[in-house]
């Protein structure tokens, strides 16, 4: 098949990129700069010079393309509307061709807010945090889209890790410079989990599956507390006794909106993406194999 994907050097959409091409699959990936560019030639990939609010960048290799992968998301004010951009013009894109496509959006189990104990799934009623609040908009969008000549799937991943991204970068980050690794309240929360590769095969799988108007949660199963998480990474980092804790307000001022998501407490199931898509996490927990994330991370970071 012929792959298009946005933000195919970002940290999702890298791994995407790259699961897409070791299946045999035709990959064209948007990016944003030239060093970008190169990355993705050295993976027999295809780079699309571009931007995802500039739609005249990428629009004809969309419409070429089978499947449509939208992964891009800035960390900028305009995010939201750049999104909204990209939604647009993949859909007009998708509906102008003649032939069948499938269009998967990246999205997250923010969108659930916090469980609260509770292990939810796809079909529980949604209560975004703050952050996310718009998101569940822009998933109907996508999923409403479905016809006959369009296949829509929303994927929602758990935290993802691997590499030297991720929100348990900020952890590694922060033990190196500081010696210290900080969580708010205590870190009594509960993340869900995935490993970046084993999320890519999702990715993957569903386009593959031919699945049309549907939405899947990608997580590994696991629920640790941020503290188990933290303490492993403390271990694994030699600072095994310096973990502090914030109180809500004080990460508030520290981290911003996204202290809100940082605090959250969640389970999230996955039984739908392993029954519908015969998807298996491969990758042993983040506690598991802490010493190669921790070792990753370093790797990823080094000055050059």
């Amino acid at each position: 098949m012929r792959v298009f994907i946005t933000g195919a050097s970002g940290y999702i959409g890298e791994a995407v990129a790259l699961a897409f091409r070791k299946r045999g699959h035709h990959v064209c990936g948007l990016v944003r700069s030239e060093k970008s560019a190169s990355q993705l030639r050295k993976n027999e990939i295809i780079p699309i010079l571009g931007d995802i609010s500039s739609p005249q960048t990428y629009f004809l290799h969309a419409e070429q393309s089978e499947v449509l992968v939208h992964c891009a998301f800035e960390n900028s004010a305009d995010a939201v509307k750049k999104d909204a951009i990209a939604i647009e013009t993949l859909l007009t894109a998708a509906k102008k061709s003649s032939q069948i496509k499938t269009l998967i959006y990246t999205s997250g189990i923010w969108v659930y807010g916090n469980t609260r104990g509770h292990i939810v799934d796809e079909a529980t009623p949604l209560n975004p945090l703050d952050l996310v609040r718009w998101r569940p908009g822009h998933e109907n969008q996508i999923l409403q889209a479905a016809a006959p000549s369009l296949r829509t799937i929303v994927i929602r991943p758990g935290c993802v890790y691997g590499g030297g991204g991720s929100l348990t970068a900020m952890w590694f980050s922060e033990a190196k410079q500081s010696g210290t690794i900080t969580v708010i309240d205590g870190g009594s929360n509960r993340w869900t989990m995935v490993h970046r590769d084993d999320l890519a095969e999702s990715y993957v799988l569903a386009a593959e599956k031919e699945l049309s108007g549907t939405v899947i949660n990608v997580t590994d199963g696991t629920h640790y507390t941020v503290r188990e998480m933290v303490e492993a990474a403390a271990k694994a980092a030699e600072i095994d006794d310096s973990i502090a804790s914030l109180p809500m307000a004080a990460a508030t001022a520290r981290w911003g909106g996204l202290a809100e998501g940082l605090a959250a407490d969640q389970k999230i199931s996955n039984e739908r993406a392993i029954r519908l898509l015969n998807w298996h996490p491969r990758h042993l927990s983040f506690i598991d194999e802490i010493d190669l994330y921790w070792e990753a991370w370093k790797a990823a970071n080094e000055k050059n």
